[in-house]
């Protein structure tokens, strides 16, 4: 029981050796070479145009920088003014609280100094302690706060 088979090439096999090569003719070629020099010529357009938005770039990058480092040393001034204007305000509430201490005792009020005396003292130690307690429990949670104080937080414009 033998099978006949024909073995014969797939039809693409014998239409790809029937077509003639391709005709060349001058005018092709000319204008292959145009496309080609004008492709070199875009090309090196293209890359006077990279080359200038870099410069650009790069322009604009340090007029950034320029501008960020001016509004960090602004940051720090103000930073340190309020820092001033904070230590000036509660230096004056001392020295008034003293003032008024001083004027009670020098009065012979002295009962009147102690009554002062009882009720901020107490007031300031809540006032610290509570602080400190803050602090603990937000270091207890590993919640930092994202600004250390208003001074860091930059104006949105």
């Amino acid at each position: 029981m033998s099978k006949n088979r024909r073995t014969s090439p797939p039809p693409s096999a014998n239409h790809a050796q029937h077509t003639p090569p391709p005709v060349l003719d001058e005018g092709l070629i000319k204008h292959f070479l145009e496309n080609q020099s004008k492709q070199l010529e875009l090309q090196a357009l293209e890359a006077k145009f990279r080359e200038k938005q870099m410069e650009q770039d790069h322009a604009i990058a340090l007029q950034s920088l320029h501008i960020q480092n001016l509004n960090e040393d602004r940051l720090g001034k103000n930073k340190l003014v309020s820092q001033k204007q904070l230590y000036y305000f509660w230096g004056v509430i001392v020295v008034t609280f003293l003032v008024v201490l001083t004027i009670a005792i020098c009065l012979n009020k002295e009962s009147v100094a102690l009554e002062i005396l009882k009720v901020v003292v107490p007031a300031i130690l809540s006032a610290v302690g509570s602080y400190f307690y803050g602090v603990a429990q937000g270091e207890k949670k590993g919640k930092k706060a994202k600004y250390e104080s208003y001074e860091e937080i930059e104006p949105e414009e």
